[in-house]
């Protein structure tokens, strides 16, 4: 049972209060139910509500109020110029983006002690050992990489459902395996991260596969000072590589294949889209204060389409603005003939959504946002308290990681691939305060920031 019962100053922010919400979100996201996941932030939302944590839900509301005011205002004046706009798809994307507003509303105070941090890796071995298995049994009965989704679509292959749930799982999976990384090593936890990456390769989930290396070697060789953490990354992305060229040889030409599908085919659906958020920037008002939430290439657009779920939607959550009928319409049309059904060439993905939706304005801010924590986290790396370091490595992992997924899928309002993640970006960065609270004095603020300017403006 969540402590809810404690007066308001001792159920603010603990670190079990945390772990707990954490396990209750991933039992959520873990279900074989389609569209539970959209229910784990608002349950996360409701906890942190009853815990008294109203600095958090003062930080999500002023965050959300802001683009809804931004967003109502661009689209009252493309409706008062005659654009046809979808008030459902700006509702709807206060459901799909909320994951991500929590990870902006939140921050890394959470006093992680070893004890807490300690429950979060068990959970995080047991549920790589044991959606590992369920991955393996996938594969072996059904002889379909599409069909490794654990329990996140436990009997998908046997129905004939199968859909994105594998891109879902894998990226939670490698997200448990960061957290790993920053763990003391184990024999379960060596395992568990065996085990993980052994499923994952067996997924081939490609971009994935490739966005994750590239984002260890990056930052891992970049770290020259420290031979023990080259070696451990280069160990790691060794296996990744290795595993998926067992299982699937191919890897390197189809990338090459599908580059030149996306990027120079001019019938790619991808390169459509991209062309026609083009064309809706040239307008000075889209430019700078974007159409709105869910009216262009976000998830939010595409549900509130009707053309998108298998399920039909009541008719006051359907809608569909101009700018989604012109342009991504007719890419998904295209997308049906000859996207081959492979995530890489869909019409959308966040980064565009994020552009055409926002505008220039509010997307350069969530830049210098990302940017601004990117930096923290490489002081982070370059301090002398290895488990801190550790931790800054891992932090910029998972950021360069999302942020290259994100020019592939909307993977900014996939709750079921990326709220466990997000929610465990936050475990590590209070897991480096807490250490460094507790590092003797003159050496927290040693090659790194003071304990006190350690909040990462996203977190």
């Amino acid at each position: 049972m969540i402590a809810l019962a404690r007066p308001h100053s001792q159920a603010r922010d603990t670190g079990e209060a945390f772990v707990q919400a954490f396990i209750v979100c991933l039992v959520v996201i873990s279900l074989p139910i389609k569209n539970a996941a959209y229910l784990a932030a608002p349950i996360y939302v409701a906890i942190s509500a009853l815990q008294g944590r109203f600095r958090f839900l003062r930080r999500l509301l002023l965050i959300a109020t802001g683009l809804l005011l931004i967003s109502s205002a661009s689209m009252m004046w493309d409706a008062m110029s005659g654009t046809e706009v979808n008030v459902s798809g700006l509702l709807l994307s206060f459901l799909t983006f909320l994951p991500f507003l929590v990870l902006f509303a939140e921050r890394p105070d959470k006093p992680l002690s070893e004890k807490h941090f300690s429950k979060l890796v068990h959970v995080a071995c047991w549920f790589l050992i044991i959606q590992s298995a369920i991955g393996v049994a996938q594969f072996v009965v059904s002889g379909n990489p599409d069909a490794v989704c654990g329990s996140f679509g436990l009997m998908d292959f046997a129905k004939g459902t199968i859909t994105i749930t594998q891109v879902f799982f894998t990226f939670t999976m490698f997200g448990m395996i960061l957290l790993l990384m920053v763990a003391r090593q184990t024999p379960l936890t060596l395992t568990a991260m065996l085990l993980g990456l052994v499923t994952c390769a067996l997924a081939q989930s490609g971009h994935q596969t490739i966005f994750f290396v590239a984002s260890m070697a990056a930052l891992g060789f970049s770290r020259v000072s420290r031979p023990s953490t080259i070696l451990a990354t280069g160990l790691v992305a060794g296996l990744i590589f290795a595993a998926t060229m067992i299982v699937y040889p191919q890897t390197i030409e189809l990338t090459r294949d599908w580059y030149r599908k996306v990027v120079n085919d001019a019938r790619s659906p991808k390169r459509m889209a991209v062309e026609g958020g083009v064309e809706i920037m040239s307008d000075v008002k889209n430019m700078a204060f974007g159409t709105g939430l869910g009216q262009y290439s976000s998830r939010a657009a595409l549900i509130s389409s009707n053309e998108y779920l298998t399920v039909t939607l009541p008719s006051p959550m359907v809608g569909m603005s101009d700018y989604y009928r012109d342009h991504i319409r007719p890419a998904t049309r295209v997308f049906e003939e000859v996207g081959e059904g492979s995530a890489i060439s869909k019409p959308y993905f966040s980064w565009l959504g994020f552009l055409v939706e926002l505008g220039l304005i509010q997307f350069f801010v969530l830049l210098a946002l990302i940017a601004a924590s990117f930096v923290d986290n490489w002081r982070l790396m370059r301090h002398e308290l290895r488990s801190v370091a550790r931790v800054g490595f891992v932090a910029n992992v998972g950021i360069m990681f999302f942020v290259l997924c994100c020019a592939i899928e909307n993977y900014a309002e996939f709750p079921q691939a990326v709220f466990i993640p997000f929610l465990l970006y936050v475990a590590v960065r209070s897991k480096a305060k807490f250490d460094l609270s507790r590092a003797p004095v003159g050496q927290a603020g040693r090659r790194g920031k003071p304990i006190q300017s350690l909040q990462p403006a996203l977190a």
